[in-house]
């Protein structure tokens, strides 16, 4: 749904990649067994806003950095990883960029 028009009408479009961490939590307590089976923690849960459109913002993980230097307008790149469980599905991720 457009945030400013609440039309439910949208077209897909390629985007760069490249965005800012717009907020972020660091998860330390694992609720769900099998995290905590694999010992994953504390692994972040980050708001990416993309560069393309203020407001444009995607939910995901910033990989190949420690939770406490993630900050608030960090810019950052997607990069993509398949799941364990299923090699067809890929995810969104994002890493560090300069």
């Amino acid at each position: 749904m457009c945030p400013s028009c609440h039309s439910l009408e949208y077209k897909w479009s390629k985007v760069s990649g490249r965005g800012v961490v717009y907020s972020f939590v660091v998860v330390r307590n694992p609720v769900h067994p099998a995290i905590r089976e694999r010992e994953q923690v504390p692994y972040n849960i980050s708001l990416i806003e993309l560069e393309e459109q203020e407001g444009l913002r995607v939910c995901s993980n910033v990989l190949n950095i420690a939770p406490e230097d993630i900050y608030v307008d960090m810019p950052v790149q997607v990069t993509f990883m398949p799941t364990v469980d299923e090699p067809n599905v890929v995810l969104p991720l994002f890493v560090p960029s300069d």
